[in-house]
C-alpha cells in the first residue's frame, strides 16, 4: 500500500495486491486520518484487476500492429482462447482498433522524454501464431515472454526491450535506436539486426554451423560467436552461404552481441 499526501493535506492510496490464498475472496481495508477518523473499504480480490483496467478482447487476429509512445509494455502468453488487451482505466491516449484479422494498437501525443506513461498488457494465447507483428516503440519499457510470428518487425527508439523465453519467425527485424534489445533465444531463417545506437545482444537457436551471417561495423563493435570486430566501415562475413540461416548485422555507433545455444 502507497499513501501519498495531496497539496490539500487528504491522501491517496495506491494498493498493489498479490495473493494466492485459498478460499479468500474478500479483504477490508482500514485508514485512519490526522484526526483520528477511520474509515473502511471492502475490496473483492477476485474482480480487483477489473478495478483498475479495462479489458478488450480480439479473436481471429493474423496481424497485431503496436505503435507506443512513453510507458511500460507487457505481452505474454496465457492458457486462453482470445487475445486480451489491458490498458488502464484513466488511460485515454491508446486506441484499440480491430479490421478484419488485423488488430492495431496506438498511443501517441505524449512526450517521448516522459516515461511514466500509462501500461499496456497483452495476453495472447499459448501457440498462437501471427502471420505479421510489428512493434514501433519510442520511450518505451518492454518485456514480452514468448512470440511466435512469421514476419517480425521491431523499432526500439530510446526505448529497452527484454524477450525474456523464446521468439520464434520465419523472418524478423530489429531496429535499435539509442535502444537496448536483449532476446534470450531467437529461432529465425533470416535475421536483421540494425543498432545505430544503443546495444542488441541476441542468443540465436541452433548450431553456430547453422548460420551465415554479413556484417558491417561503422563507429561500433560486432561480437560474433567470441569473435570481436570493431573500427571504421568494417565489412565481413562468417560461415558458409549456403547454411539454412542467414544473419544481417549492421552497427553504426551501437553494440551488438550475437551468441548461439549450441556449438560444434
Amino acid at each position: 500500500i502507497t499513501c501519498n499526501r495531496n497539496a490539500d493535506g487528504s491522501f491517496t492510496q495506491t494498493i498493489d495486491l498479490v495473493t494466492e490464498a485459498s478460499g479468500i475472496k474478500t479483504f477490508y481495508l482500514q485508514a485512519m486520518d490526522g484526526c483520528g477518523n477511520t474509515s473502511e473499504k471492502a475490496i473483492d480480490i477476485e474482480n480487483l484487476d477489473s478495478e483498475r483496467w479495462e479489458c478488450t478482447s480480439a479473436s481471429g487476429i493474423k496481424n497485431l500492429q503496436i505503435e507506443m509512445d512513453a510507458g511500460y509494455l507487457e505481452i505474454k502468453q496465457y492458457e486462453g482462447r482470445e487475445i486480451q488487451v489491458y490498458i488502464q482505466q484513466n488511460d485515454r491516449k491508446t486506441k484499440i482498433e480491430q479490421e478484419g484479422d488485423e488488430l492495431d494498437i496506438t498511443r501517441d501525443g505524449i512526450q517521448w522524454l516522459d516515461r511514466k506513461g500509462k501500461a499496456i498488457k497483452i495476453l495472447v494465447p499459448k501457440n498462437h501464431i501471427f502471420n505479421e507483428m510489428d512493434l514501433k516503440l519510442n520511450a518505451v519499457d518492454g518485456v514480452i515472454d514468448s512470440l511466435k510470428a512469421n514476419e517480425l518487425t521491431v523499432s526500439a527508439n530510446a526505448a529497452s526491450l527484454e524477450i525474456t523465453d523464446e521468439i520464434q519467425t520465419k523472418t524478423c527485424e530489429w531496429t535499435a535506436n539509442a535502444a537496448e534489445i536483449e532476446i534470450q533465444k531467437l529461432m529465425s531463417r533470416e535475421t536483421d539486426l540494425d543498432c545505430s545506437a544503443g546495444t542488441i545482444r541476441v542468443t540465436m537457436e541452433g548450431d553456430i554451423s547453422d548460420y551465415y551471417l554479413e556484417g558491417k561495423v561503422s563507429a561500433g563493435s560486432l561480437e560474433y560467436a567470441h569473435q570481436e570486430w570493431d573500427g571504421f566501415d568494417d565489412t565481413f562475413c562468417q560461415g558458409e552461404e549456403d547454411a539454412k540461416n542467414r544473419i544481417e548485422a549492421k552497427c553504426a555507433a551501437g553494440d551488438i552481441t550475437i551468441d548461439f545455444t549450441k556449438y560444434e
